[in-house]
């Protein structure tokens, strides 16, 4: 069985090489503007973009990854709060990052149209949201077979999917359980997003249809425009 987001032995997203491509294309796209990185983790794409002159405001709940993010680069800022409901005092950005599968992390459909509706409330006019493009990366190998309900050779790992919906849990260590194959209430829901799931919800929230960049592994979310003069 494949490990589709999460490997226990890594805190990488991407591998080095995707990740790479991805940070390279944020930095073309984004410029020395002002962006709000969205669940930074340890500053994967934050620290980059504040090196190359964004001002950039780096957001977690995670305290210690902050306290990473502060000391790679002192010239951002760090902010602890949830990304799906940022504090409305950090004001407007030019974009609004949300990448390294944090967006899978939104499994419910309703929830997804309010996160995207409060973050266009964010941007500055001609702004945009960036999503890591999780149809891309993700549903080839669903298609083929390499996610099925199972559990690695080693007891370490087991996936089980929601029966109606797109929708699984990963049990890691002691929660593997290979006589469970129901997901629990409280069990940790991703959303291996597809492409009509992304441009339902966009659309519902008041955004264009995604601007797909496959090679760097992201998508853009563009507010539709509110007047003709826009």
């Amino acid at each position: 069985m494949m490990n589709p987001l999460f490997d226990p032995d890594s805190s990488a997203p991407f591998d080095s090489e995707d990740s790479a491509a991805q940070i390279d294309a944020v930095k073309r796209l984004v410029g020395p503007t002002r962006v709000c990185d969205l669940g930074c983790g340890q500053g994967r794409v934050a620290v980059p973009l504040a090196m190359h002159g964004a001002e950039v405001v780096a957001l977690d709940r995670s305290a210690d990854a902050l306290h990473v993010c502060q000391q790679a680069s002192a010239s951002m800022q760090t902010v602890r709060g949830d990304f799906t409901d940022p504090p409305k005092e950090l004001g407007q950005f030019d974009w609004l990052l949300c990448l390294g599968n944090t967006f899978a992390l939104i499994h419910d459909v309703d929830k997804a149209v309010a996160v995207l509706a409060r973050w266009k409330q964010m941007l500055r006019t001609g702004g945009a949201v960036v999503l890591d493009d999780l149809p891309g990366m993700l549903w080839p190998n669903v298609a083929v077979g390499d996610w099925c309900d199972g559990v690695d050779a080693q007891e370490r790992q087991q996936l089980v999917w929601q029966t109606r919906d797109s929708v699984l849990t990963i049990r890691t260590g002691a929660q593997v359980d290979p006589d469970c194959w129901t997901v629990g209430a409280d069990e940790l829901l991703i959303r291996v997003w597809t492409d009509a799931a992304i441009h339902l919800v966009a659309q519902l929230a008041g955004f264009r249809a995604p601007e797909v960049d496959a090679a760097a592994g992201i998508l853009v979310l563009r507010p539709v425009p509110t007047t003709l003069a826009d």
